[in-house]
């Protein structure tokens, strides 16, 4: 945990897969919905025998597109807690990270292109997401991720609606310094 917080930014394109078609059979059908998000994240858990950690991420996205009646932009919202697994064998000529996360995901409309797809949907949704990172061989701190950005009615739990989205994203990862920082605590 030398570096426990991060920012990054995302790119996300809608499929109409459902989730478990996204994840195993990539690439997949693509649509013209998309959005961008900004993402904060900190490691507050770590478990170095077993090469494990826990993050807490907040996502803010903005999504444009369209669908069958025109289009729809809509603000997205997202809290998850991630869990993050970090030792691979090829780990010395590429670091790579898997993750999967889970949370809530909140969207500024009712989604159209999700009632058209499944019928119905809601604001508040399920949030999961999958994915796959590697550290960049020019600067440690950055990441490169593949990701799949699902917002979930969970088996009707919430509603029937949800959507997919495969995503590419960079990810800078920091110390954050202050007053309360171990260099300040002397004074």
């Amino acid at each position: 945990m030398d570096k426990p917080w991060s920012v990054g930014t995302y790119h996300g394109v809608f499929t109409p897969r459902n989730f478990g078609e996204s994840l195993w059979r990539m690439p997949g059908d693509t649509e013209s919905n998309r959005f961008q998000a900004l993402t904060v994240s900190r490691k507050f858990a770590h478990w170095p025998d077993k090469h494990l950690s826990a993050e807490w991420e907040g996502i803010a996205a903005y999504h444009w597109g369209k669908h069958e009646k025109g289009r729809q932009t809509y603000p997205e919202f997202v809290a998850s807690v991630n869990l993050r697994y970090h030792h691979f064998p090829w780990d010395r000529y590429l670091n790579t990270s898997v993750a999967v996360g889970e949370g809530i995901s909140y969207a500024g409309k009712p989604p159209v292109r999700e009632k058209q797809k499944d019928g119905e949907t809601r604001r508040l949704l399920n949030y999961l997401m999958v994915e796959l990172s590697f550290e960049t061989p020019f600067d440690r701190n950055r990441e490169i991720f593949y990701r799949i950005h699902h917002r979930s009615g969970v088996f009707k739990l919430f509603s029937k609606g949800g959507s997919n989205f495969y995503c590419i994203g960079l990810r800078y990862h920091f110390t954050a310094t202050g007053r309360n920082s171990a260099k300040h605590q002397g004074q």
